[in-house]
C-alpha cells in the first residue's frame, strides 16, 4: 500500500491529474499518479443505513495551508444536516489535530479539544483524559490512514462524547465496484469489544477513504464515494446512483 511520509509545503506540477483512465486489468485510477498528498479533495458520497436504506448524502472537503490542515465533512438526510470539523496540524507523522467539533442544523453538539503541550484531551461536558501519541477523531482518522498506512497500531480516537483505543490492521485488499467501473482497494480495520470499522482507501487516488463501514450489535452504516475532486479537478464521478450498498 502506498504511504505518503510527507506532505511538501508546495504540490509540483507533476502531481497534477489530468483525468481518469482505466488500467488494462480493468481497475479506474488516475492517468498520472499523484506524488504527494493533495493541497485539497473533495469526496461526495452516499450514506446507506443497513443493507438497503439511503440515509443521506455527504460531503467532504480536505484543505492544507502550509503545515495547516482541515478537514470539514457534512451530511444531510431525513431532514438533518449533520457536520463535523478538524483542524490541526501535520508533520512527518501524519495529522496531528487541534480540535473537532460536530453540529446538527448548526447547533453545537460534541467536541474535543487536543492539548499536545499539556498532554490533556479535553472532550464532552468537561472530562479530560490523557492524550497519548497519535491521537486521532473520528473524522481526522481515514485521512490518517490515507497518509501514514496501517502501521499506527493501538490508536486513541475520539467522538467529542467518547474516547475509544482501537487497534488498526491491515485487512488485506479487494476491489471497489463503484457500479461504473472498478478501483482497487486496500482494507484497514479497526475492531473494537463488540463493533467493527473499516476504511477502503484508494491507491490509485492518493489513497483517499473511498467506502467506510461501521458494524456493532445494533445497526449497520456504510459511506461509499460517488465522486472525488483533487487539487480543483474532477476526477471521477458516478453517472447513477448505486443500486445497492455491496462494496464487492
Amino acid at each position: 500500500m502506498i504511504a505518503f511520509h510527507h506532505i511538501p509545503h508546495q504540490a509540483s506540477a507533476a502531481t497534477e491529474v489530468i483525468s481518469v483512465t482505466e488500467s488494462p486489468d480493468g481497475m479506474l485510477h488516475a492517468r498520472q499518479p499523484l506524488l504527494t498528498f493533495p493541497s485539497n479533495a473533495k469526496l461526495s458520497g452516499q450514506v446507506f443505513y443497513g443493507q438497503l436504506l439511503l440515509a443521506g448524502q455527504e460531503q467532504i472537503t480536505w484543505q492544507r495551508d502550509g503545515n495547516r490542515y482541515s478537514l470539514i465533512a457534512q451530511l444531510t438526510g431525513f431532514g438533518q444536516r449533520l457536520s463535523y470539523e478538524s483542524h490541526g496540524s501535520f508533520d512527518t507523522d501524519g495529522l496531528k489535530p487541534d480540535s473537532f467539533k460536530a453540529f446538527r442544523n448548526d447547533q453545537p453538539r460534541e467536541h474535543a479539544e487536543f492539548d499536545w503541550i499539556a498532554g490533556v484531551l479535553h472532550y464532552g461536558d468537561g472530562k479530560e483524559e490523557k492524550l497519548e501519541p497519535g491521537a486521532q477523531d473520528v473524522l481526522s482518522l481515514g485521512w490518517q490512514l490515507a497518509l501514514k498506512g496501517a502501521r499506527l497500531g493501538m490508536t486513541q480516537i475520539t467522538t467529542g462524547k467518547k474516547v475509544y483505543s482501537y487497534p488498526l490492521k491491515p485487512a488485506g485488499e479487494t476491489v471497489f465496484d463503484t457500479g461504473a467501473g472498478k478501483m482497487r482497494a486496500v482494507v484497514i480495520r479497526a475492531k473494537g469489544d463488540d463493533d467493527i470499522t473499516e476504511f477502503w482507501l484508494a491507491p490509485g487516488y492518493a489513497n483517499l477513504p473511498i467506502r467506510i463501514t461501521r458494524i456493532d450489535p445494533d445497526k449497520k452504516l456504510e459511506q461509499r464515494i460517488v465522486a472525488i475532486d483533487i487539487n480543483e479537478q474532477e476526477e471521477w464521478r458516478l453517472p447513477t446512483a448505486p443500486a445497492h450498498s455491496s462494496g464487492k
